[in-house]
């Protein structure tokens, strides 16, 4: 899936545009939504974010990823809610934020790489080394989830995962095999990059240049969120 994300967001039509500008929209609607408890500006903000992901034509099975892992983590955390004796016009308000944040995540991950958010954070200092990390994990975890993703195909072609006591008993196997390859994988990933002399920095040469219209208009967005909801108090 980390490929995957990689993959769309670097052939995204928004891909050009400057990351702060994406940044500053995605912050605005995961701030005032997780504050506010006006459902109605809630609901506004997820079509908003809908429309969006439409406009950047980001694909739905992808989005639907997003939203299927967080519902997932809802499920769990909704129950536990019940069961301590929440109201249910609680419960929905969590899942409307938790929708709106799937389609906000989804928007900034399927149109900026994750290279953008490093070279932003290559321009602190203090925020070099932790960017310089952030690009070789996700290299890192891609390769990872291939060797998951093989030894799993592997194992079920092999009849696997057949019943419920097998399933556990050959899930539990390719986790251990993956974790056995990530020893030997992190080897060779050394080794490269020593045989690169690779000294740990990575160089980024990006060109990006602040619309004053985009950012004019996440300001707007972002005082227009605002009145409405000291509004509709």
């Amino acid at each position: 899936m980390i490929r995957e994300i990689s993959l769309y967001s670097l052939n995204s039509k928004y891909s050009y545009i400057h990351p702060v500008e994406k940044i500053g929209l995605v912050l605005v609607s995961l701030i005032s939504c997780s504050y506010t408890e006006n459902i109605y500006i809630i609901l506004g903000n997820i079509v908003f974010f809908i429309i969006l992901n439409i406009k950047a034509k980001n694909p739905f099975n992808m989005i639907k990823k997003f939203i299927c892992i967080t519902g997932a983590f809802f499920i769990f955390t909704a129950v536990t809610l019940l069961w301590q004796g929440n109201s249910v016009e609680y419960i929905v308000l969590l899942l409307l934020r938790i929708l709106n944040g799937s389609l906000t995540i989804a928007f900034l991950s399927l149109t900026t790489p994750i290279n953008h958010l490093v070279y932003l954070m290559s321009k602190f200092e203090y925020l070099r080394d932790v960017g310089d990390i952030i690009k070789v994990m996700e290299r890192f975890i891609s390769v990872i989830e291939d060797d998951f993703v093989t030894t799993f195909k592997a194992m079920k072609s092999r009849a696997g995962f057949c019943g419920f006591k097998n399933s556990i008993i050959d899930f539990g196997k390719v986790c251990g095999i993956t974790f056995k390859n990530l020893i030997f994988r992190w080897r060779e990933i050394n080794l490269s990059l020593k045989n690169r002399c690779y000294v740990g920095k990575h160089n980024y040469n990006y060109s990006f240049k602040l619309s004053k219209v985009r950012v004019t208009f996440v300001i707007f967005y972002l005082f227009t969120v605002i009145l409405m909801n000291y509004i509709m108090i």
